[in-house]
């Protein structure tokens, strides 16, 4: 699943230059649309779509650590919590359950996405 394209440009304000086969353009509304891998940011009428996985992968790299598991292993109809942690000892929880996992993923990114940018300063 790719992130969606507020996520996508919140990674280009942030820096995020990994190339990947998905991109948005900077001024439709239309979905995502593939070509040959490369780093879409680099341009300014496109905005790279990476997937779920390789945000995540990527904020690993700049020291933010998120993953999800189950809320509460006890009711019949599974929820999903995230927590981020940093490389500075932060750790932020969720309060409230998510439907599914890829939900959990997604309502987590654009906090650790903020947290790379108050870490550049």
């Amino acid at each position: 699943m790719r992130v969606t394209k507020e996520i996508a440009i919140l990674l280009k304000k942030v820096g995020y230059d990994v190339p990947c086969d998905g991109f948005y353009y900077r001024d439709h509304d239309k979905d995502y649309e593939r070509q040959e891998s490369q780093n879409f940011n680099a341009s300014l009428n496109k905005i790279s779509a990476p997937t779920v996985y390789e945000c995540i992968k990527w904020l690993y790299s700049k020291g933010v650590y998120v993953y999800v598991e189950p809320f509460d292993m006890g009711v019949p109809n599974l929820k999903w919590k995230y927590t981020i942690k940093t490389d500075k000892m932060v750790r932020i929880d969720s309060v409230a359950p998510f439907s599914t996992r890829i939900a959990a993923y997604t309502a987590n990114l654009p906090i650790a996405i903020y947290y790379i940018k108050n870490k550049k300063g």
